[in-house]
């Protein structure tokens, strides 16, 4: 998990395009996260969605705030506690 929050750490920023962290080991609770970027009044702001159960949750958080708590603070942190995981740059 570490990777994944040092991978995401760095390419938050405005070449980001998207991340889907998905299908969790353990099935009880968050089933998926969607990071997107968005621009709001001229602030870079990145667009968490959370599936939890049969709901969808979105918080706009700055980089920070989406690497720490949105993310990784959600998401199991044993390294191999996804199986999917998705992120995509303009720098790809």
């Amino acid at each position: 998990m570490e990777k994944i929050k040092e991978l995401l750490q760095q390419s938050l920023n405005i070449d980001f395009i998207a991340a889907t962290l998905s299908n969790p080991r353990e099935k009880d609770g968050l089933k998926k996260v969607k990071v997107r970027p968005i621009l709001k009044k001229g602030v870079l702001l990145f667009q968490c969605e959370e599936h939890q159960n049969n709901q969808v949750f979105h918080e706009n958080c700055d980089a920070a705030q989406a690497v720490s708590v949105r993310i990784y603070g959600k998401v199991s942190p044993d390294a191999d506690g996804d199986k999917n995981s998705k992120i995509h740059s303009a720098c790809e």
